[in-house]
């Protein structure tokens, strides 16, 4: 996200840290997420939250055969995005589109014989930003990063 609300750079937080400009241009600030930034002698703790968690044994991933030779572009992509399977061994694949928070955006089955596979798929009306494309058949599934320039 984006804003151009109040933009002058540097925009400073004095002895912790200061954004200089934007790769974009200096008419607006973004919003980058995951941040850390540190205060020297403070300490911010919250209420701890009891987390379960179960390993199984025997649980390694690994990638499902028809993802080997799983092609995607243009990407960087203007909207049109391209998928070509090699050898696929044939059935439905389920393609999930997503945004960079994980909030489905849409959902597609696409059908093929065995052999070479090709699908279209377009998110030109889509924001400029960061995608995922979730690929699945019985065997598995796989993530890809979309950028959408």
């Amino acid at each position: 996200r984006r804003s151009s609300t109040n933009c002058d750079y540097p925009y400073e937080i004095p002895g912790v840290m200061s954004i200089k400009n934007s790769t974009f241009n200096e008419d607006r600030y973004y919003y980058f997420y995951d941040w850390e930034v540190g205060f020297p002698g403070f300490e911010c703790v919250s209420e701890r939250v009891p987390v379960t968690v179960v390993v199984e044994e025997n649980s390694a991933v690994t990638l499902p055969v028809w993802t080997e030779k799983l092609s995607i572009f243009p990407n960087p992509t203007d909207g049109a995005l391209n998928m070509v399977l090699e050898g696929y061994a044939g059935g439905e694949l389920t393609v999930i589109l997503r945004n960079a928070q994980g909030q489905y955006l849409r959902t597609e089955t696409w059908r093929a014989t065995s052999g070479n596979a090709a699908f279209k798929t377009d998110i030109s009306n889509l924001p400029v930003g960061l995608y995922w494309l979730e690929f699945s058949q019985t065997g598995g599934s796989v993530q890809y990063k979309i950028v959408k320039k």
